[in-house]
């Protein structure tokens, strides 16, 4: 019965490897199955299977090479988890990892090599990592099969990192890091990038499970493992209309993220090389990627890791959020504005981080922007902008527009000075209630003191008729924005039940300070300060009333 079965299978083994693709389809499904249930009920070996398709396998001719090829690759999917015994498998796998560089057969040679993966041993998983990424020149392949051929890498990976490294090197680990590299390095297309990733995520585990050699070599090799990786950042990729890969640019910056983020070893590179990118100049969208990739990095790599590399963050963070740009939303996928968000709102986690939050909280409270927006404010509290004669014939135009004849280079300056205090102090008032109070009642408390502006204030106070006002009020805007921004998080997260006043006795001065704003009553020398100064007044009006 056995020598019947045999023949009758390679008869129908002989007949599919005949037939054309797509043809007779009903056909191939029932050879496939004869053949299968063969094996399953032990009347066909595997070994039987393999000489039956001898000629096909061994021939020139690509047609019956392939088809012979996804007869095997049917019977490792149906089979090898439960039916085959382990040498079987380990054929299968040795068969399936030589022709992961045939051009004809790779599609069905990748199907069976990650079915014997996902149902083998080290052997099996050794011997696929070493045809994925050894035997295979990956990056020479047509797209569709670069895709196929990396899939069985990850899946090798994931499977038994130490034994896909062993592959990969065939027992040495240097050269699994430079086979492992050569397959990844120039990929365009966003579906192996995306392969990219997760094998990176995997990578050190696997080396450090080959013990001191593999921890070496990997960090022998981690600048050009994070260089590959890191060519694709900030990313560029506009997913064309009617696609049918469906991967979005988010998708795609959160995978690149992933694999930057990979090992500590990447951080003398990975920090600065992200933070290039936090430069205003280059947009929004590049400022959000580099904010949220330095905000990953110090998740994934900790404290220890990014305490040394605090002081060029917070630089960076202080270029940012002194910029037009850190306070507006990213223009990210057409199809997904769900998770859109600023450059601000991104670093404004930073400070409440727990790898860095409380050292970058105390950088910007320590910074050299408040100094100098408290210089400005005592300056404006002396200087009587309405001091001149509005009256007078002069053609000089000054500081409170009535022909000073300062000029207006000053002002200014010290607007911009005001400005980026306001961002950083708001940025970080946002971050958490605790920082919100610290903000609004210590730092924000000084700067008004320093602008003397009085507590209670009244719009009878000669604190009204000094620039030093409508600098105030330029300063507190964001502060009060960043601080009742972070009480409504905090009221609907985990810190619901807390009460903790962010205000406290500031809140009768900041009210006084916004309503007399709102009734025009600062900047009566100047018209154009006056308008201002009656929008930021309903504005801050708006927040405390909320």
């Amino acid at each position: 019965y056995r020598m019947t079965r045999n023949a009758t299978v390679r008869d129908e083994l002989a007949r599919f490897c005949a037939r054309r693709d797509d043809v007779d389809v009903d056909d191939d499904a029932r050879a496939l199955a004869s053949v299968a249930s063969g094996v399953r009920d032990g009347d066909v070996r595997v070994i039987d299977v393999v000489v039956a398709l001898e000629r096909e396998l061994c021939g020139v001719e690509p047609h019956p090479r392939a088809r012979a090829t996804r007869a095997l690759a049917h019977v490792a999917c149906e089979l090898a988890r439960e039916v085959l015994d382990v040498q079987s498998r380990h054929t299968l796998s040795a068969f399936f990892a030589s022709k992961l560089s045939d051009y004809a057969v790779i599609a069905h040679a990748a199907r069976g090599a990650v079915a014997c993966v996902d149902a083998g041993d080290d052997e099996d998983v050794e011997a696929i990592a070493n045809g994925a990424f050894a035997g295979c020149d990956v990056q020479a392949l047509s797209q569709a099969d670069r895709e196929r051929v990396l899939e069985v890498g990850v899946r090798a990976l994931r499977a038994n990192g130490a034994a896909a490294v062993r592959g990969a090197g065939e027992g040495d680990c240097e050269k699994a890091c430079a086979s492992i590299i050569a397959a990844f390095d120039g990929e365009k297309d966003p579906r192996c990038v995306l392969l990219l990733s997760d094998a990176w995520v995997i990578l050190p585990q696997a080396f450090a499970r080959c013990g001191d050699e593999g921890v070496a070599a990997y960090a022998a090799n981690a600048e050009e493992l994070y260089d590959v990786a890191a060519s694709y950042f900030p990313v560029s990729f506009t997913p064309p209309r009617g696609d049918a890969i469906k991967i979005t640019r988010r998708q795609l910056a959160e995978a690149v993220e992933r694999a930057m983020c990979a090992s500590p070893t990447f951080a003398p590179w990975a920090v600065p090389h992200a933070l290039e990118s936090l430069n205003p100049e280059l947009g929004v969208q590049k400022m959000v990627d580099a904010a949220r990739a330095v905000r990953a990095m110090g998740r994934a790599w900790g404290a220890d890791v990014m305490r040394e590399h605090l002081d060029v963050i917070w630089r960076a963070m202080r270029a940012a959020l002194a910029h037009p740009n850190a306070t507006k939303n990213e223009n990210d996928d057409i199809d997904d504005t769900r998770h859109a968000t600023t450059p601000m709102a991104v670093m404004t986690t930073m400070f409440a981080s727990e790898w860095g939050g409380e050292a970058l909280a105390r950088r910007a409270l320590e910074d050299a922007c408040v100094r100098d927006a408290e210089s400005t404010l005592m300056t404006a509290a002396t200087t009587k902008t309405n001091a001149c004669d509005a009256s007078g014939d002069t053609m000089d135009t000054g500081c409170c527009g009535g022909g000073c004849g300062k000029g207006t280079s000053d002002d200014a300056r010290g607007r911009l000075v005001i400005a980026t205090a306001g961002r950083v102090l708001g940025a970080v008032a946002a971050a958490s209630p605790a920082l919100a109070r610290q903000v609004t009642c210590v730092t924000m408390k000084t700067l008004l003191d320093a602008a003397r502006v009085p507590s209670p204030m009244t719009t009878s106070s000669s604190t009204l008729m000094t620039s030093a006002s409508y600098l105030a009020l330029i300063l507190a805007t964001p502060v009060l924005g960043g601080a009742l921004d972070c009480c409504a998080r905090a009221a609907q997260g985990d810190d619901a039940g807390v009460v903790l006043s962010v205000l406290d006795d500031e809140s009768e001065r900041l009210v006084a300070l916004f309503a007399s704003a709102a009734l025009g009553c600062l900047g009566k020398g100047d018209e154009t300060t006056r308008r201002d100064g009656i929008v930021l007044g309903l504005a801050g009006l708006h927040m405390m009333c909320k």
